[in-house]
């Protein structure tokens, strides 16, 4: 009886770590979130239950897995690993595409995507190169107008700075993170955040968030000549358009001081 026992024990015991290390299995195996064509090339969004997506491709590894190969017609990914295959579905035709096109987005998945952009740390390179591009053409646009009683340029730089930072000040970013979190959320459907979180976590969404100030930077270089080249049309439609007002002004004038004469003109026939 008790070497019978001990023996159903053992069976027990084997089907109950057998059991835990199946369900175990089952929740850390890769799912397949999505495909990202790049030219000729595909990389592949594969997540684990409590871990960040990462996009890989064809002969790389995740998780110990080895990515074998795509296959188009049932748009599955065949992964190895220690002679065990796991053929993966798009994770789309599992969660269903239908189930969560046109879902609306919450507030919690907008506020994640920002996150991920880097929103504040962006805006704030952002606001910075907007200053010293700003103060730079107000500083140009000082020097060729040039006229007697003009600021000194160093105090001009100074006063458009304060100015400049009084408004940005006001923006408050964090505030101004959840307004923005809100407009993704009423804009754009769960999917739509979805597929734009996975694309930041590519080579090439990384390379964007990380080269975002830099691209913004050399196209203000580029932006500023025009936008200059343009100060003496500018100028020109300015110093016009004053005239133009001035003429109204004594037309106006001119009127009113002949309607004024014309009204009194009966007043002196009658007497």
């Amino acid at each position: 009886m008790k070497l019978s026992g001990l023996r159903a024990w053992v069976v027990l015991t084997a089907v109950v770590m057998t059991t835990s290390m199946t369900a175990l299995s089952a929740a850390s195996e890769p799912v397949l979130r999505g495909v990202l064509v790049t030219g000729t090339d595909k990389l592949f969004s594969l997540s684990v239950p409590g871990s960040q997506p990462a996009w890989v491709e064809v002969g790389k590894t995740f998780e110990g897995w080895k990515v074998a190969e795509y296959r188009e017609a049932t748009r599955s990914l065949v992964l190895t690993r220690d002679g065990i295959e796991r053929v993966l579905p798009l994770a789309d035709s599992v969660i269903g595409a239908s189930e969560l096109a046109g879902t609306t987005a919450s507030l919690e998945d907008a506020e994640s995507l920002l996150t991920q952009m880097r929103f504040e740390e962006m805006m704030t390179k952002t606001i910075e190169q907007q200053k010293d591009a700003t103060v730079k053409m107000m500083s140009q646009m000082l020097k060729g107008s040039g006229g007697k009683g003009a600021p000194n340029s160093a105090d001009m730089e100074a006063f458009q700075r304060k100015t400049m930072d009084v408004m940005f000040e006001a923006m408050d970013l964090p505030g101004m993170k959840k307004d923005v979190a809100k407009i993704y959320a009423e804009t754009f459907t769960k999917e739509e955040l979805r597929a734009q979180a996975d694309f930041y976590t590519t080579p090439g969404g990384k390379a964007m968030l990380d080269k975002q100030p830099q691209m913004q930077q050399k196209m203000m270089a580029v932006m500023g000549p025009r936008m200059m080249a343009a100060m003496p049309k500018v100028q020109a439609l300015a110093a016009e358009f004053g005239k133009e007002q001035t003429a109204k002004k004594e037309a106006a004038k001119v009127a009113a001081k002949a309607a004024e004469t014309a009204s009194a003109v009966p007043a002196s026939s009658a007497n």
